[in-house]
């Protein structure tokens, strides 16, 4: 029961810390859950303080702050980026943009590129280590009579998912310097 405990803890925890990196409104209404379960305490707590009166907590929770969600806007911010870095070398007068901030060749060609990434590599660790506590969880679920062969499957399939994606990200994943 202790392993139990400890493994949902740490699984509610990388889901809190993941869900902190997706702030902007989905474009879909259909974003898969992310899967695990916050303390109902926690939820109650949150209840009282909704994000926005249009948005539900539990789309907030489940879609704001998923794992699709948040790579769908590392992408947009990337995108968004590499425009602002078009935008900077179409400058004409460099001393005029340089108060802006963040137009120097430095930090437009390292700074960009190892910042998005950083924060992509951690989401997608972090989903990595969250579906691995919960396939542990489930392998002990299982042991104990309290979930069937087939969800244990899916665990273990979601699990390796994100086990190979985060190493194709790895694999991918270069520093710029």
């Amino acid at each position: 029961m202790k392993t139990r405990l400890s493994i949902l803890t740490t699984a509610a925890f990388l889901t809190l810390v993941t869900a902190a990196i997706a702030s902007i409104r989905p474009e879909t209404e259909t974003l898969p859950p992310t899967g695990a379960a916050l303390p109902s305490s926690l939820v109650a707590s949150l209840a009282d303080n909704p994000v926005h009166p249009d948005e539900p907590l539990s789309t907030t929770l489940t879609q704001r702050f998923s794992f699709n969600n948040a790579l769908s806007r590392i992408q947009q911010i990337n995108q968004a980026l590499d425009s602002f870095r078009q935008l900077t070398n179409l400058s004409r007068d460099m001393k005029a943009i340089a108060s802006v901030g963040n137009t120097d060749p430095e930090t437009q060609t390292l700074g960009f590129h190892n910042w998005v990434s950083s924060v992509e590599g951690t989401v997608r660790q972090q989903d990595y280590q969250l579906k691995r506590l919960e396939f542990e969880l489930a392998q002990k679920q299982f042991e104990d009579g309290e979930i069937s062969k087939t969800v244990l499957d899916e665990k273990a399939l979601a699990f390796q998912s994100a086990k190979k994606n985060f190493q194709t990200f790895m694999k991918s994943f270069s520093i710029a310097d």
